[in-house]
Formats: structure tokens, C-alpha cells, sequence
């Protein structure tokens, strides 16, 4: 199905210079990127994501929806990851920076490839047609490639950004990679749809997260509850930060409590899946046990289940 491209993509490319990367890439760059993606790649050929590069991602994503390849995001950076990939799609061209240890039968697309002096002609929205295939999180089992449409993708970006109020005045600092659900909507799709910038590095260790959040003019912390346990540290502070996001496990009472004691932030805890997508969030400590249901949210119990619509 074609649609009519979102608002948001269309203020994008009409306040083409913002930043998109913070000190880095603009919204220009990312639509020239994908520009040059689908200039490299087929119709709806399948093209393997094997980078953490936020605006490769990005041009990736939006040359899938203006009708470019398939985007196919393996689940982690390991060889059986990659193989696994390969199993459920069969792909013949990477975009990725590496050089080694990929398919020797494959086409590395690297960043050098990927140029062009002119943005992606914004015709031909896919909408309800999925584009992109990721990997479930596997925490019920082996993981599963679940496909994802523009609508499901960009609406619940959007819906993040207007839910907490993310807009371009906001920087976010992610230790959490993109190739999955929550990495992929927070570091990638909600400062494309909300015009905030997003800082390139995931970091991982605490002095790391805790120096660019300092250093780097964050506003919004994005993480999950292991790294929230290593930051109980004296050296935690609120610095520019504003908001404070959590998923991907369940965040201990504890450790919460510590983040805002030192910071006066209440975590922001997403329950949701990358089948579903987000269901509900709390602010961690404060709301305690007590989710509110994102909007457009409708559930119930039925039959001893938890049932969405």
C-alpha cells in the first residue's frame, strides 16, 4: 500500500540542516544517505544491517519505507546471529563498516559506498507493507524475525516523542544498541520523528555513560536495568539530564530509588515486546507497581491471560 509520507518525515526534510547526530550528521545527510542506499540496492531486495552506525540506520530505514530494499536487522554481532539472519532471509548485500569475518558470497556495502549529494525523493510511502524484519529480544526462547510496517515503527515513535514531550531541545545518551526494538526506536526513530539530536557511540561501561552525560549536554538517559546497577555510584549526577528511560527486564525497586535520590529523576519503565511493541510504562520509584497503558491502548484479563487490542 501507498500512503502519504508522515508530518514528521515532512518536517525533516523541510528543516533539512538540523542536527541529527549530535555534533554530527544532519537530517540531510541521512535522506542523501538513503538516497545513495537505494541507488545501491534493488526494489525491495533484501539488505542485512550489520552496523550500530545510527544514520546508516537511519538512511537504511527510510530508503525500506519510500519503497527501497528490505531491511533485515540480525539480532546480535556474531557469526551464528548473522547465519541465523541468513536462514529466515536470504540476503546477498551488508551494509556495514566491517570488513572481516562477513559471508564471503555477500556484497559489503560500506560507508564509503554510501554517498550522494542529493536527498531521497520522498514518493511512494510504504505504510501498512513490512519493510523491516528484527529479531525478537529471546527472552521467552530462541529468538524470532518479526516484521515491522512504517506505520508500526514511526507511529510508535511518535507516540514516545509526544507521550514524554522529546523535541529538539533534547540530546539522547543510549547505552543500548539499535539493532533491537527499544535501541532501534529511541536512538534512531524518535530523534528522527521529534528533532532532537541522539549522541553516535552505545555506551557500555559506567564511567563512559556517566561522561557524555556530563560532557555532551544529555537530556535524556536511554538504558537498560543492568546498566542502571552499575551507576550506583557517587559520581551519578543530574548533570543536563531530564528524563530517564528503562527496558528490555525489570527494573529492581532499589536501584531506581538510588538513580533518583541522586538525580531527582523518576525512571521511565517500558513494559512492551518487539512483537507488541510498547504496552505501558511506570515512573520508577514512584509509581511503584502501577503502569499506565500507552494510548491507543486497550487490554484486559481473559481467561487467565493478557489480552491487547
Amino acid at each position: 500500500m501507498k500512503d502519504k509520507q508522515p508530518n514528521c518525515l515532512n518536517s525533516i526534510i523541510g528543516n533539512q540542516h538540523r542536527r541529527f547526530i549530535e555534533g554530527g550528521h544532519t537530517c540531510f545527510d541521512v535522506f542523501c544517505l538513503a538516497s545513495s542506499v537505494c541507488r545501491l540496492t534493488l526494489p525491495d531486495e533484501p539488505l542485512c544491517i550489520w552496523t550500530q552506525d545510527k544514520t546508516l540506520i537511519a538512511a537504511a530505514i527510510l530508503a525500506a519505507v519510500y519503497g527501497g530494499p528490505r531491511i533485515i536487522i540480525p539480532y546480535a554481532f556474531s557469526p551464528q546471529a548473522l547465519d541465523e539472519a541468513r536462514a529466515c532471509v536470504s540476503f546477498s548485500k551488508i551494509l556495514s563498516g566491517a570488513k572481516d569475518a562477513l559471508p564471503a558470497d555477500c556484497t559489503v556495502i560500506g560507508p564509503d559506498n554510501v554517498k550522494s549529494d542529493s536527498p531521497l525523493v520522498l514518493s511512494g510511502f510504504v505504510s501498512d507493507t513490512p519493510r523491516i524484519w528484527l529479531f525478537t529480544g529471546g527472552s521467552t526462547g530462541k529468538p524470532k524475525l518479526w516484521s515491522k510496517t512504517a506505520r508500526n515503527l514511526f507511529g510508535e515513535a511518535l507516540l514516545l516523542a509526544k507521550t514524554f514531550a522529546i523535541g529538539p531541545n533534547d540530546c539522547i545518551l543510549s547505552s543500548v544498541p539499535p539493532q533491537h526494538i527499544y535501541g532501534l526506536l529511541f536512538s534512531v526513530l524518535v530523534p528522527l520523528v521529534s528533532g532532537c539530536t541522539v549522541i553516535e557511540p552505545v555506551f557500555s561501561f559506567p564511567h563512559e555513560i556517566l561522561s557524555a552525560a556530563r560532557d555532551m549536554g544529555a537530556t535524556i538517559m536511554v538504558s537498560v536495568p543492568s546498566q542502571y546497577h552499575v551507576l550506583k555510584s557517587e559520581n551519578l549526577k543530574r548533570y543536563n539530564l531530564r528524563l530517564a528511560f528503562s527496558s528490555a527486564g525489570m527494573l529492581p525497586v532499589s536501584d531506581a530509588e538510588y538513580f533518583y535520590g541522586r538525580t531527582g529523576i523518576a525512571i521511565n519503565d517500558i513494559y512492551g515486546s518487539t512483537e507488541t511493541g510498547g504496552i505501558a510504562w511506570k515512573a520508577a520509584p514512584i509509581d511503584r507497581q502501577m503502569y499506565h497503558a500507552f494510548k491507543g491502548i486497550d487490554w484486559k484479563i481473559h481467561k487467565g491471560r493478557f489480552q491487547l487490542s
